[in-house]
């Protein structure tokens, strides 16, 4: 969010280009939610990746059996 926000001056600049040129209101807002997503999507899994990694060494210095199961129902 702090990256987001640092960067909305440089990206108001673009919208306003874009806008200057013909973009169409729609397809700006499909735009930055298909961006969000993107980052989220991207986030999750480098979450998951580092999760992954570092769950063994928890588990031994807290003496815990935690696990990462996506198939438990």
């Amino acid at each position: 969010m702090n990256l987001a926000t640092a960067r909305a001056a440089r990206r108001a600049k673009e919208v306003g280009l874009r806008k200057v040129v013909g973009a169409i209101r729609s397809h700006l807002a499909w735009q930055f939610l298909a961006e969000s997503l993107l980052v989220a999507l991207v986030s999750l899994a480098f979450a998951v990746l580092v999760i992954w990694l570092i769950l063994p060494y928890f588990n031994e210095l807290g003496g815990k059996n935690l696990t990462l199961d996506f198939h438990e129902h």
